[in-house]
C-alpha cells in the first residue's frame, strides 16, 4: 500500500469543509471525531462523533464541521496490487458511513502510523505496512463488535435509547404505534428501521425483553410465576407462559427447575 499523507487528530474551525467533486485522486480513509456532515449521493447526513468512511478513488468528497471545531484522522493512499484492494474491500464498503463503537482503538493505529511515517527508523516502510494491516484488522473488529454492522443510520442513537427504554420498562404494554411516535416516525417506517438496525422487529424485541426479565427473576428470586408475569406486564400468566415457552423451549417452571438443578 502506498501512503501519500497521514493526519492524526487534525483540528479545524467550525466553518471547515472539504468539497472535492472528483475526489482527491487517491483513496481516503477518514475518521471523524466530532459531529460532522456528509453529502453522499445527493443526501446530506449529519453524524455524531466516531464515524468512519473509506472514499473510493475519484468518488466525490463533501464533508465538514457542524457548529463546532472539527477533528479528524485521515490517510490518503493507493493500492499497490489487487490483493491489497480485495483485502480492504472484504472489510469495508466504499463511500459508506459506519459508526465505530470504540474509535480510540482505531485512531491509535493512525497515530502509530503517523509517528512511524515521520520517524528516521531504518525499517519504517516495513513497519508502516504492518501498522496498516493492524489498522484494518481493528476496523474489522470494531465493525463486527458493533450491533450496527449495517451502514450508519442517523436514527441509530435514538433507536438505541428507545431499545434501552423497552428493556427497562418491561411492565408496559408497548405497541409499534406508541414506540414510533416517540421518534416522530410512521409505524411502518419505524418498524423497518428498527428491524434493519437490530435484526429483530420492535414487538418481538418487547417480548424478548419481558422473557429476559422473567428469566432473571426465575433464577434469582423466589417470586411465584404469577407474580413474575405481572411484573412483566401480563394480565394473565397463561399468555406469559405461552410466550416464554415459545422463546425458550421451556415453561417458566421447567426453566427454573432446570437452572436450579445445574447449580
Amino acid at each position: 500500500m502506498k501512503l501519500h499523507s497521514i493526519g492524526y487528530h487534525y483540528r479545524e474551525n467550525s466553518n471547515f469543509y472539504i468539497h472535492r467533486p472528483h475526489g482527491s485522486g487517491d483513496y481516503l480513509l477518514l475518521l471523524t471525531l466530532t459531529p460532522s456532515f456528509f453529502k453522499i449521493n445527493g443526501e446530506t447526513i449529519l453524524t455524531k462523533p466516531n464515524c468512519l468512511i473509506l472514499f473510493n478513488k475519484m468518488s466525490p468528497q463533501y464533508y465538514g464541521a457542524v457548529s463546532q471545531p472539527f477533528c479528524n484522522d485521515f490517510i490518503h493512499f493507493d493500492f499497490e496490487d489487487e490483493a491489497e484492494q480485495s483485502y480492504v474491500s472484504s472489510i469495508i464498503s466504499y463511500d459508506t458511513l459506519y459508526e465505530i463503537p470504540t474509535m480510540e482503538l482505531v485512531s491509535r493505529k493512525v497515530r502509530d502510523l503517523s509517528f512511524e511515517h515521520l520517524s528516521a527508523n531504518s525499517r519504517k516502510e516495513d513497519s508502516m505496512q504492518l501498522i496498516v494491516k493492524l489498522l484494518f484488522l481493528k476496523i474489522e473488529e470494531q465493525l463486527k463488535a458493533n450491533e450496527l454492522t449495517t451502514p450508519y443510520s442517523p436514527y441509530y442513537h435514538d433507536l438505541l435509547s428507545l431499545r434501552s427504554y423497552i428493556y427497562n420498562s418491561v411492565d408496559k404494554k408497548h405497541t409499534t404505534q406508541e414506540l414510533a411516535s416517540r421518534l416522530d416516525l410512521s409505524p411502518s417506517h419505524f418498524h423497518a428501521l428498527y428491524k434493519k438496525t437490530f435484526g429483530i422487529s420492535c414487538i418481538q424485541d418487547v417480548i424478548v425483553s419481558k422473557v429476559e426479565f422473567a428469566k432473571y427473576h426465575l433464577t434469582q428470586t423466589n417470586y411465584r410465576i404469577k407474580e413474575i408475569a405481572a411484573l412483566c406486564g401480563y394480565e394473565n400468566d397463561v399468555h406469559f407462559m405461552r410466550q416464554f415457552k415459545k422463546l425458550t423451549g421451556y415453561t417458566p417452571k421447567e426453566y427454573r427447575n432446570r437452572v436450579s438443578h445445574k447449580e
